[in-house]
C-alpha cells in the first residue's frame, strides 16, 4: 500500500503535464498493484473504475494547482497609496485621495449662507469675515405716549450707543397699540434703520446697543433708556419704547446723575 501512494505521489509531482501522461502514469500503478488490469488484457468494468478514478484525480490535481496559484498572486497584491488632498473644504480636494500630502489649497472667503458676503466657493473663513445685516424698527407704545405726556416730552430721540448723531426721533402722537413691522412709514410713526455687523458661521448674533434721550423742549436732552439687544440675520427685530421699561430704568438709576447733553 505504501508503495501505491508513492507511485500516486510520483504521478502527481513529477513532470506529467498533460491528461495522456498522467493517464499512463496510473494505468501502470494499476497494472502494477494488480487492481484493474490482467498483464496485457484489460476487463471493460475495470477500465471503467479506471476512467473514473483517472478524471478525478485529474481534477483534484487541477484543484491543488489553481488554488496554490490563486494563494501566491493573492500574497502578492501590492497596495497602490494615493497621494493629494483628502479635505472636502478645499478648492483642490481629490475625494480618490486617501493620503492627505499637504497640498490643500484654499478660498477664504465667509461660508455663512446667511451672510451678505457668502462665498459658495470659499472653504476657509477668517475671523469676522462674514458680514450680517438685519432690520430694525423702533416705536413707541401708547403707555409711552402717557408716559411722556406726564413729564412734559415732546419727542424722544434715538441714537446707537457710541455715536454723537441721532437716527431719528419719535413723538407722543405716533403711539402704536400693536408691533409694526420693518415697512418704513409714510408718517413716520417708526424708525426703521439696517443694523450691520461683522461675525462667523458659528457665531452669526450681533449685539445691538442703542439709546432713548428725552427733548422737553429745552436746550437739554436727557439718558431715559438705554439697552442691548441680541439681533439674528436678515430678520425684522421690533423695539418698542414702553412706560414699564421707561419706569425701570428710571428706578434703576434714581441714585445716579442723569446723563445730560445738549442739542
Amino acid at each position: 500500500m505504501s508503495h501505491l501512494r508513492h507511485s500516486f505521489f510520483i504521478c502527481s509531482h513529477l513532470y506529467f503535464d498533460t491528461e495522456e501522461s498522467i493517464i499512463t502514469c496510473l494505468q501502470l500503478i494499476f497494472i502494477k498493484s494488480n487492481l484493474a488490469f490482467s498483464d496485457t488484457i484489460i476487463q471493460s468494468s475495470s477500465i471503467d473504475k479506471f476512467n473514473i478514478f483517472a478524471s478525478n484525480f485529474i481534477l483534484m490535481k487541477k484543484i491543488l494547482l489553481f488554488s496554490s496559484l490563486a494563494i501566491f498572486l493573492n500574497s502578492c497584491t501590492v497596495e497602490v497609496r494615493i497621494d493629494g488632498c483628502t479635505d472636502p473644504a478645499a478648492s483642490n480636494y481629490d475625494p480618490q485621495a486617501d493620503y492627505d500630502d499637504g497640498s490643500c489649497l484654499y478660498i477664504l472667503g465667509c461660508t455663512d449662507p446667511l451672510a451678505d458676503n457668502y462665498n459658495p466657493q470659499a472653504g476657509l473663513e477668517p475671523l469676522n469675515g462674514c458680514d450680517y445685516s438685519c432690520d430694525v424698527v423702533w416705536y413707541l407704545t401708547v403707555s409711552a405716549a402717557v408716559f411722556m405726556d406726564q413729564w412734559n416730552i415732546d419727542y424722544y430721540h434715538f441714537f446707537l450707543k457710541n455715536e454723537n448723531t441721532s437716527f431719528g426721533s419719535l413723538g407722543a402722537g405716533t403711539a402704536y397699540s400693536y408691533v409694526p413691522d420693518c415697512t418704513p412709514q409714510l408718517d413716520a410713526s417708526t424708525l426703521v434703520e439696517t443694523f450691520s455687523w461683522q461675525g462667523n458661521y458659528d457665531s452669526s448674533a450681533g449685539v445691538l446697543q442703542w439709546e432713548a434721550w428725552a427733548d422737553d423742549g429745552t436746550n437739554i436732552l436727557i439718558l431715559d433708556y438705554e439697552s442691548d439687544e441680541i439681533v439674528y440675520p436678515n430678520e425684522c427685530f421690533a423695539i418698542g419704547l414702553s412706560s414699564k421699561k421707561l419706569n425701570a430704568y428710571k428706578q434703576e438709576n434714581k441714585e445716579k446723575k442723569r446723563r445730560e447733553i445738549v442739542k
